[in-house]
């Protein structure tokens, strides 16, 4: 499936400052999504 047609598109991911979470917002963000990365800080 090919990307292009979210190009553009605002994400959120929750989770995003590590982990999983921060790996799946680096890849939109090499897909020219725009990403907001949401996370708990401890």
């Amino acid at each position: 499936m090919t990307m292009d047609r979210w190009k553009g598109r605002v994400v959120l991911v929750t989770g995003g400052s590590v982990g999983i979470g921060a790996a799946i917002c680096k890849a939109l963000v090499q897909h020219c999504m725009k990403v907001v990365g949401c996370g708990r800080v401890m």
